[in-house]
């Protein structure tokens, strides 16, 4: 499986001026840090992105594989919500926006939306009562799901999450010329990870 980040967030969970704050920096006048500060921003929290698995701000994700998951004789018998099955998606999803294969003959089809089931909850698709996945051709990135996952704007992400950016990019800030020097990559505080660590989503992807 593939994933792809199609459309990034138009935000980030902290801005520039809360990472200021965070850091100390009370003068209006000193910039001189401030292109520096956001980009640091933006890496922080697609480390914390990857981390969790899960996306903050609302974007826009597409996820390739060669065939839908599962065993389609099994869903013949009644089985349909099971992780066996399901498409699992970044979390938090929002919504789902097309599922597309190829048929067996190489021709993209778009799948019937009545076909499937979209669990916000569980972040991930299932077919329908009573039906199976298409059969699709045996090909690179058969099946494309295009899908909107995140919290929200920033005022709906988790304040744990946003208080992990903040250790994250503070340290890089403040500390880390004193335990690298100018070496890199970053190292990422072991309290930024506690607190991430109970948004991580720990299923498997299909």
């Amino acid at each position: 499986m593939i994933d792809i980040n199609k459309i990034p967030p138009v935000a980030e969970p902290i801005s520039l001026a809360e990472m200021r704050g965070h850091l100390g920096i009370t003068q209006a006048a000193d910039t001189s840090r401030d292109l520096i500060i956001t980009g640091r921003v933006t890496s922080a929290r697609q480390w914390a992105e990857e981390y969790t698995r899960r996306a903050f701000i609302t974007q826009t994700w597409g996820s390739y594989a060669t065939d839908f998951p599962g065993d389609r004789s099994l869903i013949a018998f009644g089985v349909g919500h099971t992780d066996y099955n399901a498409i699992k998606l970044r979390g938090k999803a929002q919504s789902v926006s097309y599922i597309k294969y190829l048929d067996i003959n190489g021709i993209q089809q778009t799948l019937n939306p009545a076909l499937y089931l979209v669990d916000l909850v569980g972040n991930c698709i299932v077919p329908s009562f009573g039906t199976v996945w298409p059969t699709v051709r045996n090909q690179l990135n058969s099946v494309e799901v295009e899908y909107i996952c995140g919290y929200g704007d920033a005022a709906n992400v988790p304040e744990a999450i946003k208080d992990a950016l903040r250790f994250i990019v503070g340290q890089w800030e403040v500390f880390q010329s004193s335990i690298e020097g100018v070496v890199r990559p970053f190292t990422i505080p072991n309290a930024a990870k506690q607190l991430l660590d109970n948004y991580i989503d720990m299923r498997g992807y299909f």
